[in-house]
């Protein structure tokens, strides 16, 4: 979080709620509804800042997405509020207008203004010598990155001594061949559970020409970025801060009633964490309800969940029948991590053995993986058992891609609970958890 600009956001946040008032009602003594709803507000701007992502480079253009998304969050949490508290009648329609229209303005200045950090990731390039070091030279001498060179050796071992890895880099770039299966149960291991990015840059020098705009420092690279335009992502990005906002609002006596639930059962903690590779391949930590036993959690290569599996908790059961382990990931959502609707993000190990055997399995990770999505209410989700199972699901996966639209996020939205309905009635009849 950029704390300068939280605390000036807030500090604007409440003076136009003031001013707006003082506009609206040609007085600036502001009775206590009216305090108390720009309490509110600048307790949920304050909030959700640290939370909306910022692009370390932006035009003009796109600093204007962010207090949009802002806003309109604040927005629908106020008018969720007033609802259920049945005191919208309380506030002026005209002030609202006012306010928030005058805030926008004042936020948009902010984000111009205020720096938004450094501009360059640290990077970490990991292979031979060879391999490396002309890669790395020509990023340093455009101005690209700072970056350390490391063999996966030297890596494992810089890892597995540190525990604030985020404050010494960004993102973790894998050069050239492809790491071993032990390298990689390894890597999987020492990066369980860190905040930091891991890409794969291959070295296809045999297969393509090198130059053209596919290539950096004159080596061609497996494309990772979003394949959206600006204005898409920021559009999906907005409809995932305002609907999943209106979800996590409702679903929260739910989410706590589940925690008591899986507490009372019996030890082991509420929540399931994972790290898995998300928009771009930078990895993430997912969140999940915890369905299988503590020391299931352990494993970092653990088998997938068939059924009678003896792993699987007895809440965990009914939580993986109706889907309802998946209920933590809308805060993925909130972070930027994961959207509504998009490819379903799978496990690390899983992730590494299909990149190498799925025809454009890697081209999932250029949008945000999703909590629901085309395959899934397709039918395809749960245990992969089948090498056809995976390609017709990235199939659907690279069609979303392609076709998206926002009348296609809501449709497969609206299709999700049917589809739930209908997954846990398959799942009961074939006595799988």
């Amino acid at each position: 979080m950029n704390i300068p600009r939280t605390i000036a956001g807030s500090a604007a946040l409440a003076v136009c709620g003031v001013a707006a008032y003082g506009l609206r009602h040609l007085s600036l003594d502001v009775p206590p509804p009216y305090w108390g709803g720009i309490l509110a507000a600048v307790t949920v701007h304050a909030a959700i800042d640290g939370l909306l992502p910022r692009p370390l480079v932006r035009s003009a253009a796109r600093r204007l997405w962010r207090p949009t998304a802002s806003l309109a969050l604040v927005a629908v949490v106020l008018v969720v509020m007033g609802y259920f508290l049945k005191i919208s009648d309380t506030y002026s329609r005209l002030w609202s207008v006012y306010w928030l229209g005058s805030a926008w303005l004042c936020l948009s200045l902010l984000e111009t203004l205020i720096p938004a950090g450094p501009r360059h990731k640290r990077l970490i390039l990991v292979g031979d010598a060879a391999t490396t070091g002309a890669f790395g030279q020509q990023l340093k001498d455009d101005g690209q990155a700072v970056f350390s060179t490391m063999t996966m050796a030297e890596l494992l071992d810089w890892l597995a001594s540190r525990d604030d890895i985020p404050s010494h880099a960004d993102e973790i770039v894998l050069v050239g061949a492809i790491p071993t299966e032990a390298e990689r149960s390894a890597l999987i291991l020492a990066l369980h559970g860190r905040s930091i990015g891991l890409r794969y840059c291959v070295d296809l020098g045999p297969v393509l020409h090198t130059g053209g705009d596919g290539c950096v420092a004159g080596r061609p690279t497996v494309p990772l970025l979003p394949s959206m335009s600006w204005s898409d992502n920021a559009v999906k990005r907005l409809e995932d801060l305002i609907l999943g906002g209106v979800l996590l609002v409702l679903l929260l006596p739910v989410l706590a009633v589940i925690a008591l639930l899986i507490r009372r059962e019996g030890p082991g903690p509420v929540l399931f964490r994972q790290r898995r590779l998300g928009m771009g391949g930078k990895a993430f930590t997912i969140y999940k309800f915890r369905t299988m036993t503590p020391s299931a959690g352990a494993e970092a290569e653990a088998p997938q969940v068939k059924a009678n599996d003896r792993r699987v908790t007895r809440i965990g059961a009914v939580l993986r029948r109706y889907g309802l382990d998946e209920l933590p990931q809308i805060f993925n959502v909130m972070r930027g991590d994961m959207s509504l609707v998009g490819p379903r993000p799978h496990a690390f190990p899983h992730d590494v053995k299909w990149s190498e055997t799925v025809r454009g399995y890697t081209r999932r990770l250029q949008v945000r993986p999703g909590i629901t999505g085309l395959a899934q209410i397709r039918g395809y989700h749960g245990l992969v058992e089948k090498q056809e199972e995976i390609e017709a699901r990235v199939s659907l996966d690279l069609d979303y891609i392609r076709s998206w639209s926002l009348w296609l996020d809501l449709e497969i939205l609206a299709l999700t609970i049917p589809t739930l309905i209908r997954r846990s009635q398959d799942r009961l009849s074939a006595g799988r958890p």
